[in-house]
């Protein structure tokens, strides 16, 4: 079929063999939402940071439509996304595995906590040579 992808398996050798962190917050939405999700879901690696902007099970996909007399615009999500692990729903968020909270006075300083961690997490690993 044109404009299909072919998703089958070309290897069983990992890509990548490192560990993974992917760092999450209140503006984490939409498709880096899902990445997290897909990620925590397979147990691919560790979610740090605070609970995302949405649910991991959501609405996305989007159509955009002019009204023809008012000319006003919208766009609608008409696509379910349903994650890895239904079980693991309903939440509003995906909360991370390390959870690191930014208060206001990280704000005030333009302090990052969540990098900081994971400055600190890897420098504490030795790197093979």
């Amino acid at each position: 079929m044109p404009g299909r992808r072919d998703n089958r398996r070309r290897s069983d050798v990992p890509l990548y063999r490192g560990k993974l962190d992917v760092l999450t917050g209140p503006h984490t939405f939409s498709s880096g939402n899902w990445f997290a999700v897909i990620v925590h879901d397979n147990k691919l690696g560790r979610i740090i940071g605070e609970p995302t902007g949405n649910a991991p099970s959501s609405y996305g996909d989007i159509v955009s439509f002019t009204l023809p007399k008012s000319g006003l615009s919208f766009t609608l999500s008409y696509k379910r996304w349903i994650r890895p692990d239904p079980s693991l729903d309903p939440v509003d968020a995906l909360v991370p595995d390390v959870l690191v909270v930014r208060t206001r006075e990280h704000v005030r300083d333009g302090a990052d906590p969540v990098l900081d961690y994971v400055r600190n997490e890897t420098s504490k690993v030795a790197v093979p040579r």
